[in-house]
Formats: C-alpha cells, sequence, structure tokens
C-alpha cells in the first residue's frame, strides 16, 4: 500500500481512539468507534441502532440500488432494480442471521460487508484505500421478478472528487455519523436476460456509509442525485431532513458537489404527500440556493416490525428539475436528472408513545 492510499484509511476513528467529536472530517473514517446507547436490555439498546452500506446506481435504461442493513444478529439485504423503459420496479429482500451469513462491514477501508445464503447473494469488498468499491450481485429469480446478475466497480478518487464525512449534532446520547460519494461505475448488470454494460464515462454510482443512534421514534426524508454537467464536472446533491437535528440550518448533511468543490446548504424543505409518494414533490433550500421538483417512476416500499418498533420505509426514483446556486453566484440549471427520495418513519410500541406517518 502506497502513501498515498495509507491516509485515505487515517484520521479520527482509525487508530482506536474515542468516538470524534461533531463537525465535518477530511476524509472518511475508516472505523467509527461508535458507543451505543444503554438500555435495559442489550435488545433495546440493539433496537437504536442505524447502520447499513448502500450502493446505486443509475444506467439511461435502469436505476439498480443494494442495501446491507445490520439489525445485529440479523443482517438484511434490500434490492430493486427500475427499468425506465418499461416502467417497472422488481424487488428482493432477504434476511440472515449471524455473522457467517451476513455481516455489514466496520467501515470502507479493506472490508466486507456480505449477505450469503441460497439464492440471495450479496458481496461489498470496500476498498477506500485503493479508491476503489466493488458490488457483486447474484440473486435468484421468482414470483414477479427476474433474475438479477450483476458485477460493479465504483471508483471513489478523494484527490478528484471529495467525499462526504460529517457527524451531525444530535441531543445525547444519539449521533450520527455518514460517509456519501460518487464515482464513475464501470462493470455490468444482467436482468433476467438482459444485460446492461456500465460505462464509467457515462454512469455514476453512488456510496452511503451510515452509522447512527437514534431514539425508537424518527422520522426522517433525504434526497439525492448525481449527474455530469455538458463540460464534464460533477453535478451532485445529498439532501436531507431528520427529525433529531439539533441545528437543521447550520450543521446538516446537506451538500452539493459540483466539480471539485463541496458545498454547504441550509436546511432542506421536503414538500410531498406520504400516503401518495408516486405524486410530484418539491424541494427547497431555505438560502433559496436550491429549488427543485423531483417526478417519481418507481417506488420500493419495505415494513419492518422490531419488536417494540414498527419502521415505515419508501424510497421512490425518478427526475429533479429546477434550479441550483453555487455560494460564488454560479446558477445551474437541472433537467430530468435520475436520482431518489425517501421517507422513513419508526415508531415505538411504549404506551403513549408513537410517530405518526404523516
Amino acid at each position: 500500500m502506497t502513501g498515498n492510499e495509507a491516509r485515505r484509511c487515517q484520521g479520527p476513528g482509525s487508530t482506536g481512539e474515542g468516538m470524534p467529536a461533531p463537525g465535518v472530517f477530511p476524509m472518511p473514517l475508516a472505523r467509527f468507534p461508535a458507543r451505543w446507547p444503554g438500555g435495559p436490555v442489550p435488545l433495546v439498546s440493539l433496537l437504536h441502532r442505524r447502520v447499513w452500506f448502500a450502493f446505486g446506481v443509475t444506467h439511461p435504461d435502469l436505476h439498480l440500488a443494494v442495501l446491507l442493513l445490520d439489525l445485529a444478529p440479523v443482517t438484511v439485504s434490500g434490492l430493486y432494480v427500475h427499468d425506465r423503459r418499461e416502467r417497472r420496479t422488481f424487488t428482493w429482500t432477504r434476511s440472515a442471521l449471524g455473522k457467517r451469513f451476513g455481516a455489514v462491514a466496520p467501515g470502507p477501508c479493506r472490508e466486507v460487508s456480505h449477505l450469503r445464503v441460497p439464492g440471495h447473494r450479496v458481496v461489498f469488498r470496500h476498498g477506500l484505500e485503493v479508491g476503489r468499491h466493488e458490488v457483486s450481485l447474484d440473486i435468484a429469480g421468482g414470483p414477479g421478478a427476474p433474475a438479477l446478475r450483476a458485477e460493479f466497480v465504483m471508483r471513489e478518487d478523494l484527490q478528484r472528487v471529495p467525499a462526504l464525512a460529517v457527524r451531525v449534532p444530535a441531543p445525547d446520547p444519539w449521533f450520527l455519523y455518514t460517509h456519501k460519494a460518487f464515482g464513475p461505475a464501470e462493470g455490468f448488470i444482467r436482468l433476467g436476460d438482459r444485460r446492461f454494460s456500465l460505462s464509467p464515462d457515462r454512469d455514476l454510482a453512488s456510496l452511503d456509509e451510515h452509522r447512527a443512534a437514534w431514539p425508537l421514534d424518527q422520522q426522517w426524508t433525504w434526497g439525492t442525485f448525481g449527474t455530469r454537467l455538458s463540460d464534464g464536472r460533477l453535478l451532485a446533491a445529498n439532501l436531507c431532513h431528520n427529525s433529531h437535528y439539533l441545528d437543521p440550518e447550520g450543521e446538516n448533511e446537506n451538500r452539493l458537489w459540483i466539480g471539485s468543490r463541496l458545498l454547504r446548504l441550509g436546511a432542506i424543505g421536503f414538500t410531498f404527500e406520504p400516503d401518495r409518494p408516486l405524486r410530484r414533490w418539491h424541494l427547497q433550500e431555505s438560502r433559496n440556493r436550491l429549488d427543485l421538483f423531483f417526478r417519481p417512476e418507481g417506488i420500493r416500499e419495505d415494513r419492518f416490525c422490531l419488536g417494540v418498533a414498527d419502521l415505515r420505509y419508501f424510497q421512490v426514483c425518478g427526475t429533479f428539475s429546477g434550479r441550483l446556486k453555487a455560494s460564488d453566484g454560479e446558477v445551474l440549471e437541472v433537467r430530468d436528472v435520475f436520482g431518489v427520495c425517501e421517507h422513513g418513519a419508526v415508531s415505538s410500541r411504549w404506551p403513549g408513545t408513537g410517530t405518526r406517518w404523516d
């Protein structure tokens, strides 16, 4: 490993130090030394966890998203493919008990996340130290869904495009750390008998690493997209509203990528109908630097019963259109750029508590 490669995997959290203070980090953390909030029994403590790795990749004809979620000792795999030509969405979900069959890696360097059970194999080989992440999928077909195979590489070149790595302030003892990035994708996706080649000159992949602990009652809304401008520069966004942010205006994870610049945004307002998520959404930034409409095309919905809490969640994929304004005054028009929005709510079953879906 060269000196540059080693530096990609250094920083707070990589040397056995305690939990880093809230703030923005110059590079993603090799490991986040998370201390989970206590509870009356270990199971309750684990139910506060929000830990996952996810990748998305967009081809002109389809969008693929894959998530590995840590619900220790259970690992959950969730995938969907949206066929943009036929306007059809296919979903696959499996879970595995025990680290032999499934695990979410502790960080993005020299680690593997996986779920391997008969008919469903998902493997993420995390290689931030060499600037690449490998995704391998082999999913059997079933009722209403064809077989899926995919092998692709996402480049994460921190010398050219900075990653977002931030611990957002939250009320004690809760916390949120996220690492998000965009990069060229190369490889293939096979859906049934159709094969789609991914070209690094055209297709982008995204990475979402999330490590957090929240109360049982929580809501969040999130949106993201990535594309290339006519001059070849990256244009991407990460936009989030979380019910437990201490300072949603000044200390958040909202960012714009414009070429090699990573620009802060203020609070993001999402206007949409939670019970009709396939209707048009409207996203606005508090300082008038972002005004976008989102037109959904496909949806993945999930519900999980966690014993003392329920999770309701959907992610919709579609196109963004509108206007962005950089801090130097540059105005950028967004026209039919493909991306996703999602909304989730966790509600506890304790008497007298609970989070309404709307």
